[in-house]
């Protein structure tokens, strides 16, 4: 069997049994990218639901139904990540790690801000306190700052970023058809939030040129806080221990996150898809492999049986992933198109004169 295996995932599975004869192909983008349906791969790890959702309309894809069965049963996965990629009654997309956005922070910066105490760090109860909050942690003068107080990625996590802020808030990220909402008086709340915080010098702009500037950033103690995929603080713990630390959006804890998978699927050529469910079932979904992607990088288990023995870093995500008021990539068509929208406004709703009424 033949996978293609994106970024670390390879590290886990090329260091394990060797008897699915997994061998290192290309990215899992060639798939992602693929018209032809034909790639000469069994299955593919680490699509994004949009990716997903456009092999699946074009009808090159196998559901993944057959699968989730007895100990695999659907209602053994976060439902969110199992229930939305999927096109009329089939699942094209197995999730196999989720993630939930939230504010990542450097706890450090927090307290010697006047931010809470080590043991209780300060929460943004509001889009006002957010900017107080970037305000007290910045450092420096001039055009660069020592250490900015916030960062919105301006060129990563664009539905997922906006969306769960819209629901954070407490507005209605998508409409009852599925499509996205963006009528709702929270948008241009955010928009005046991200202008404000970004033009006063207190939000960097360092995404628009570099997506890793906010993760990076945090890291190295230049950044206080960041939004973005709640697995940056645990990337960021070998530079902060303890003092990389998740934070709630406002509104968080009571109307939830935003989950979104890293999914496995596979292309309509296979000839072995009971090899490809016997290596997800005894491997991809085991216990070992969730154990690996949680610790080491942030990645959260689909499957609830996975959670029990990790770290206590991981109880809040869990809980705000758990609020039935959370919500996750919907399988778009034209989901890339979307997020380089959301994208060209909100680097240009920095970049010029424009304003927030304007740009939602």
């Amino acid at each position: 069997m033949h996978s293609l295996i994106s970024r670390w995932y390879r590290f886990f599975f090329f260091s394990q049994n060797k008897a699915y004869d997994i061998k290192e192909c290309d990215w899992c983008s060639e798939v992602c990218s693929s018209d032809l349906g034909d790639v000469h791969v069994d299955l593919s790890f680490g699509g994004a639901t949009v990716q997903v959702a456009k092999l699946a309309f074009k009808d090159l894809l196998l559901p993944w139904n057959d699968f989730y069965t007895g100990e695999f049963s659907r209602d053994k996965f976060l439902t969110h990540s199992v229930e939305l990629p999927k096109r009329g009654n089939n699942y094209y997309a197995l999730p196999f790690m989720v993630e939930g956005m939230a504010l990542e922070a450097n706890r450090k910066l927090m307290v010697d801000a006047g931010l809470g105490t080590k043991s209780a760090p300060a929460k943004p109860g509001s889009l006002d306190e957010l900017y107080e909050f970037a305000k007290k942690t910045t450092m420096g003068s001039g055009d660069v700052k020592d250490v900015y107080g916030f960062s919105w990625n301006f060129t990563n996590f664009g539905d997922q970023q906006l969306f769960c802020a819209i629901n954070s808030l407490g507005g209605k990220a998508y409409n009852a058809d599925g499509t996205p909402n963006l009528e709702g008086s929270e948008l241009v709340d955010i928009f005046r939030f991200i202008k404000r915080v970004t033009m006063d010098g207190y939000g960097t702009k360092g995404t628009i040129t570099d997506t890793n500037a906010g993760r990076s950033g945090l890291k190295a103690g230049t950044m206080a806080i960041i939004f973005e995929a709640a697995s940056r603080a645990i990337e960021a713990k070998p530079a902060l221990g303890d003092d990389a630390i998740l934070l709630p959006f406002p509104g968080m804890e009571k109307n939830g996150t935003y989950i979104y998978a890293h999914n496995a699927f596979i292309p309509k050529a296979t000839k072995v898809k009971e090899a490809v469910f016997a290596f997800m079932r005894e491997q991809a979904l085991g216990k070992e492999f969730a154990r690996f992607g949680a610790e080491k990088f942030g990645k959260l288990p689909s499957m609830t049986r996975n959670y029990a023995g990790l770290s206590a870093d991981f109880t809040q995500i869990q809980q705000w992933l758990a609020n039935p008021k959370t919500v996750g990539d919907h399988p778009w068509v034209e989901g890339a198109k979307l997020n380089g929208y959301i994208w060209e406004i909100e680097q240009e709703l920095v970049s010029s004169d424009i304003t927030a009424e304007e740009a939602a």
